[in-house]
């Protein structure tokens, strides 16, 4: 499996059903409006533009989010003032983190102050997309990003290649006894390393999780809108329509990048 579509596996499971935004830097917002291409958003438009306006509703307090790989990665902290054997461009003064990958793909997501948001409102939400679509003015592929994970900072790394290292130097003064490589603060740099699939380091304010709705046509279920796995089309069936969640599907996203 190539790092792209393990890291969206991955996380897909490890959240219980959030998709990975990707890039993991790309800014999404809640009502967004858009296709999913290999299982990536694409925004088109907003509910906004439909007419259709939404209620949200946010978490009241911050949390910290740790989805990293479960084996394969060793994650060294290096603070100043200590010698760290593994370092090969941190020297003695220097504080900051040294990551090696020891699998062939492999994953670091950490965030700090996050918050969820959501769509209060979904049930009146699915109820006008799903007669705008009986009246052939909703397209059945689009999706709704119907709640999303919005975080302070993160720092995202993803390595499809073993053996694999890279080095981050924290920036400034630090006379502190722990660091937070999610932590913006640091003004953590990559001082060396191989190139990785994708090197998030200390971002400001990104939505790197969200869930989709869209339409679902089955000859059972009758008409709703309901969530989707990754892969997933709509299928071509009249009458019974349904609106869900977009879930990801392990098959789906394989070979696509």
């Amino acid at each position: 499996m190539n790092p792209i579509s393990f890291y969206l596996n991955s996380l897909y499971k490890k959240t219980h059903g959030y998709r990975p935004t990707w890039l993991p830097n790309t800014p999404i917002q809640l009502g967004d409006v858009g296709l999913l291409e290999n299982d990536v958003f694409i925004k088109d438009s907003t509910l906004n533009d439909y007419g259709i306006f939404f209620e949200e509703i946010t978490s009241e307090s911050d949390a910290t989010i740790d989805f990293s790989s479960e084996r394969g990665i060793t994650l060294t902290t290096k603070l100043e003032g200590k010698v760290e054997p593994k370092a090969i461009s941190l020297g003695e003064a220097d504080a900051g983190f040294i990551i090696e990958f020891n699998h062939e793909n492999g994953f670091i997501f950490r965030t700090k102050g996050s918050r969820t948001s959501r769509i209060d409102n979904l049930g009146i939400v699915k109820e006008k997309v799903l007669n705008r679509f009986k009246q052939d003015k909703w397209n059945k592929n689009l999706v709704i990003i119907s709640e999303l994970i919005e975080a302070k900072s993160a720092t995202i790394l993803l390595s499809g290649q073993a053996g694999s290292k890279v080095e981050l130097k924290a920036q400034g003064n630090l006379k502190v006894s722990t660091i937070d490589i999610a932590d913006a603060s640091l003004n953590l740099k990559l001082q060396s390393g191989q190139a990785l699939a994708a090197t998030i380091v200390g971002q400001k304010k990104i939505t790197p999780l969200y869930r989709a709705i869209g339409i679902k046509q089955s000859f059972f279920s009758g008409q709703s809108v309901v969530s989707r796995e990754p892969g997933s089309e709509p299928q071509e069936i009249e009458n019974d329509v349904e609106i869900s969640e977009i879930e990801i599907e392990t098959s789906g996203i394989e070979n696509n990048y």
